[in-house]
């Protein structure tokens, strides 16, 4: 026989709607489903094309790029070669390390953190702002683990 259900005390008092509202609330747990290693490139994937894109719009000013130093253009490259490199070879992403999974992935958030451009102020009148940030991001060595 099963147990009988648990039923609350009717006589207790009923909770005042502040007692209730100040309770603490429960917190969801987060999805502890480990994601299968498909699933991790296919979100690298996402990430690192829409990276791409971003990035695309520097190297379509090419009058305001090639006013920039020449270690900036170099950087801004170099970090564009790594990252075509990377959207190249995600057939061997499984053989990659968690660490340059995550060097990507923060290399594709720290780009994605830039506006390009605003209501007020488009890329063009950004462009020096944006392309210094950019060099930074480039030369913070998130993909120097890629040799070209």
């Amino acid at each position: 026989p099963l147990p009988a259900p648990i039923r609350s005390n009717p006589t207790a008092q009923p909770c005042s709607l502040a007692e209730r509202l100040s309770a603490p609330t429960p917190c969801s747990l987060p999805d502890f489903k480990k994601k299968s290693t498909k699933e991790v490139v296919g979100i690298l994937e996402k990430k690192v094309h829409t990276t791409i894109e971003h990035y695309q719009a520097i190297f379509d000013k090419k009058y305001l790029f090639e006013l920039l130093l020449g270690d900036s253009q170099r950087a801004l490259h170099r970090f564009t070669d790594q990252l075509n490199w990377v959207s190249d070879n995600f057939d061997k992403a499984d053989n990659w390390s968690k660490q340059q999974h995550n060097s990507i992935l923060w290399a594709c958030h720290c780009v994605g953190t830039i506006e390009f451009s605003t209501k007020e102020e488009p890329l063009v009148k950004r462009f020096r702002k944006v392309t210094k940030d950019l060099t930074s991001i480039a030369n913070g060595g998130y993909l120097d683990w890629i040799s070209l």
